[in-house]
């Protein structure tokens, strides 16, 4: 194997556990949204309900993570689409730490989708 792909996989794996620990700290947030809730169990049909109920897309948790993280952090292209459809500015709130939605994504899709 040559080192640029021994370096590279280092690299994922170090992105990897830094995605994990994060999801595990977005699962257990002291203020919890019902829509952030629907999102974080990848339940879809709540998600589409919330959302035809006009539930906000911006209110964040205590950590200002709003509907938009934790989709984007759970990989959930199906939410992150249906977001999209109701209003594309609210992925460029940062949160507390100053991340965007897209410095959570967990794949190559999620980041197309976010730009």
């Amino acid at each position: 194997m040559s080192m640029f792909v021994k370096s590279f996989s280092k690299m994922e794996e170090i992105q990897m556990r830094k995605r994990n620990r994060l999801e595990r700290r977005i699962q257990m947030p002291l203020s919890i949204q019902p829509l952030h809730k629907a999102i974080l169990s990848r339940n879809f049909p709540t998600v589409d309900l919330l959302l035809s109920y006009d539930a906000l897309t911006d209110v964040a948790d205590n950590d200002g993570r709003t509907p938009w993280h934790v989709a984007a952090c759970v990989g959930d292209v199906n939410i992150l689409r249906k977001l999209l459809q109701i209003s594309r500015g609210v992925a460029m709130v940062k949160d507390k730490h100053g991340r965007l939605p897209v410095d959570l994504a967990n794949s190559e899709e999620i980041v197309v989708i976010l730009q």
